[in-house]
């Protein structure tokens, strides 16, 4: 049962089974201590972590700690429960004592509002745009909305409360009038006008219409307008030339399409020319893993993003083509209209773990960690059913590394290494993700924060894209999200032209600040 802080400490009891299920079992799903926060991973209330005793916590992190001493051999949770084991003692620093306590409380009620929110977003995305598409949601397309769901953690109640306010409309039912598609002859054509701007500018060019005003896909019209006024206004003052026509060629087109007509159907129109440009690259990465991997299928959504879409579309356009380039256990592809099975959600479980648990694996035979590898090679196999190819080559790999290793390398935690500041070697940081969506509007710059974080460094340069925040002729300042709310954003130094960057940050067990390794570029043009 939860820790129950009105019951005398003696009167407690663990309840080893309650805590494999509620506790144990999410934070495996989640990817292990590195994705969790202290407080979940002992079973303690942080909404009344005030209330705490340190007598009362001390004992339920002792009771903790000898389940996972019991379980450290589960066959399923074992590389997690031996990760968890490596991260106690800096664990239970933070939350056995009072002053620390009450730090972190505040940090992780913080984190789990904004995972929340991020579990939710792109489920509530896709359902607002089948509900201006259908006027409801289409019975065939629940299915994709089940799969969106389960891939963000959110089981069949929230998703039936989420969706309980629409009406569902039969299968195959057809789009509302009043969105016309924007012609393949007119896309082309704006593609080329942004293509010839680029060259004649001496700059990347534009991504899209949204890009070419420095705003956001799917910005309100308002704003659309506003700024398409100002650009107007600064092109008549330039001299007679290519460049001037091309932007005003560009900002009728920026009228036609994103004012006068429905914006969104010029971003849809854009999703067939994506598909079509990552569709090599997603058959590729199916071939070599089998599957599309979770960290594949973000980087590939992150490239169909920089084509122009909103991160919306640009993860369905992922999700879709790697629907439909999955192979199936004979091989072929699975299309739309592909095999089912009669316990479909089991089967997209048990599809989606052991990729996860092989990326774990891949990480911790990166960091060294041979021991950490093998049990997630395990957690793999047994969630595949079988010793797949890419699992089998993977194990060959950690079982050479662990013959050739010391003897010291090989125990049951990870082998001590300094931690260089401020980005140590396996970079938890990088697990938050990148910031997305990165522009300048108004002066100041502005982005999507990804879920879980709360502090970010802002580099920037005149001689090229900053690589770190530290690197050499590279400016750069740190940027909470409470300072970017107040601010509505980050003012740039003036100099122009100017590569920018936005570098994701979080915190160790000991409050030390770790940078990503990589963050997002944006160019600031003269």
């Amino acid at each position: 049962m939860p820790f129950d802080m009105n019951r005398p400490a003696d009167a407690r009891r663990f309840d080893s089974d309650d805590y494999r299920r509620r506790v144990l079992a999410a934070v495996h799903a989640r990817g292990g201590a590195e994705e969790s926060d202290p407080f979940e991973i002992y079973d303690l209330p942080v909404e009344t972590s005030d209330r705490l005793t340190d007598a009362a916590v001390a004992a339920q992190v002792e009771a903790v700690w000898a389940f996972w001493q019991r379980n450290r051999d589960h066959p399923r949770y074992r590389g997690t429960i031996l990760g968890l084991l490596a991260w106690h003692a800096e664990l239970s620093a933070v939350v056995t004592d009072r002053s620390s306590r009450e730090e972190w409380a505040e940090r992780t009620r913080i984190a789990r509002a904004a995972r929340d929110d991020g579990r939710f977003a792109d489920l509530d995305v896709a359902v607002k745009r089948l509900v201006e598409r259908f006027g409801g949601l289409p019975e065939d397309k629940l299915a994709g909305l089940r799969s969106l769901a389960a891939a963000q953690g959110i089981d069949e109640a929230d998703l039936a409360g989420r969706l309980r306010r629409w009406r569902v409309r039969p299968a195959g039912a057809p789009e509302r009038a009043g969105r016309a598609a924007v012609s393949p002859e007119v896309l082309r054509q704006v593609r080329a006008d942004l293509a010839e701007l680029g060259r004649v500018s001496g700059s990347p060019a534009p991504r899209s219409l949204f890009d070419l005003l420095g705003l956001t896909p799917g910005a309100p019209r308002e704003r659309v307008r506003a700024v398409r006024d100002e650009l107007a206004q600064r092109n008549r003052q330039r001299r007679p030339d290519r460049r001037r026509a091309l932007v005003d060629d560009l900002l009728a087109s920026v009228t036609r399409l994103l004012i006068d007509a429905d914006p969104e159907a010029y971003l849809d129109g854009l999703v067939t020319e994506v598909a079509a440009l990552l569709r090599p690259r997603v058959a590729a990465a199916i071939l070599m893993e089998d599957q599309l991997l979770p960290a594949e299928e973000r980087t590939l959504a992150a490239a169909a993003q920089a084509a122009g879409l909103d991160p919306a579309r640009a993860r369905s356009v992922v999700a879709a083509l790697a629907g439909e380039l999955q192979p199936t256990t004979d091989g072929s592809a699975t299309g739309p209209s592909g095999p089912s099975t009669t316990d479909g959600a089991a089967v997209e479980r048990r599809a989606r773990q052991w990729p996860a648990d092989l990326s774990r694996a891949r990480a911790a035979l990166r960091a060294g960690r041979l021991e950490e590898a093998a049990a997630h090679v395990e957690a793999a196999r047994a969630a595949a059913g079988e010793m797949l190819p890419p699992i089998r080559a993977l194990a060959d790999e950690v079982e050479r590394s662990r013959s050739a290793a010391p003897e010291s390398q090989t125990g049951p935690g990870p082998a001590p290494a300094p931690e260089p500041m401020p980005t140590p070697v396996g970079n938890v940081a990088d697990a938050l993700g990148r910031a997305h969506d990165l522009c300048l509007e108004a002066g100041q710059l502005r982005w999507t924060w990804p879920p879980g974080c709360t502090e970010t460094i802002v580099a920037w340069s005149s001689a090229g894209p900053p690589t770190a925040p530290d690197a050499s002729g590279v400016g750069s300042r740190k940027v909470t999200n409470t300072r970017y709310e107040i601010d509505h954003g980050v003012q740039p130094p003036d100099q122009r032209p100017l590569d920018v960057a936005v570098f994701v940050c979080t915190r160790d067990r000991a409050g030390r600040l770790i940078v990503a390794t990589a963050g997002t570029h944006r160019r600031l043009p003269s």
